[in-house]
């Protein structure tokens, strides 16, 4: 997320005249929930309503889940390794993982 851009809407076919507006890409695509428009913590809350699904099962799949990206980094050996896709600047590199 830190390597994510800001949009200029219009800006592909030349701004005319007057002030354009900047969007952050993380507000506009990345945290909010295409179908409802809402943030994705409220998206996943409605979602879950009526199943037995709660934020601490929610979470700890997070959890673990995170916990295999890493141990997967850490075998980089064994066909799993990662590269920057940008640089500078933020407070840490994007990674890719590749097979």
């Amino acid at each position: 997320m830190t390597c994510a851009p800001y949009i200029v809407r219009g800006a592909r076919g030349g701004l005319r005249y007057g002030a354009a507006s900047l969007e952050d890409a993380l507000d506009r695509d990345a945290l909010i929930c295409a179908f409802d428009e809402v943030s994705m913590g409220e998206a996943t809350d409605r979602y879950v309503q009526g199943t037995d699904l709660d934020r601490a099962g929610q979470d700890a799949f997070a959890a673990r889940s995170h916990e295999l990206a890493a141990a997967a980094l850490k075998r980089r050996g064994r066909g799993v390794g990662a590269a920057a896709l940008c640089g500078g600047g933020g407070q840490g590199n994007a990674l890719i993982i590749r097979r």
